[in-house]
């Protein structure tokens, strides 16, 4: 869960930076795998290089979210199991 936990506050800091009021759109929770499979098609705002750049940033971040979310998701139907 530190891993998940340390993935979702960089990709936080990423976003606040791209998208200062990012959080009143965000329709579902970074906690689960299905809100970062959501931010795997992010699209920044404005048409810079930057934009696009920090956009392609967020993108690669949450596809790490959603894989270590995924994993913690097996191991602990594993370990309950």
């Amino acid at each position: 869960m530190a891993a998940a936990m340390r993935v979702r506050n960089q990709l936080h800091a990423v976003l606040m930076q791209t998208e200062p009021t990012y959080e009143a759109s965000l329709v579902v929770s970074l906690r689960r795998p299905r809100g970062a499979a959501a931010l795997e098609q992010y699209v920044a705002p404005g048409t810079s290089p930057l934009a696009r750049a920090r956009e392609e940033v967020v993108r690669r971040m949450a596809a790490r979210l959603r894989l270590v979310l995924e994993q913690v998701d097996v191991l602990t139907r594993q370990i309950r199991a």
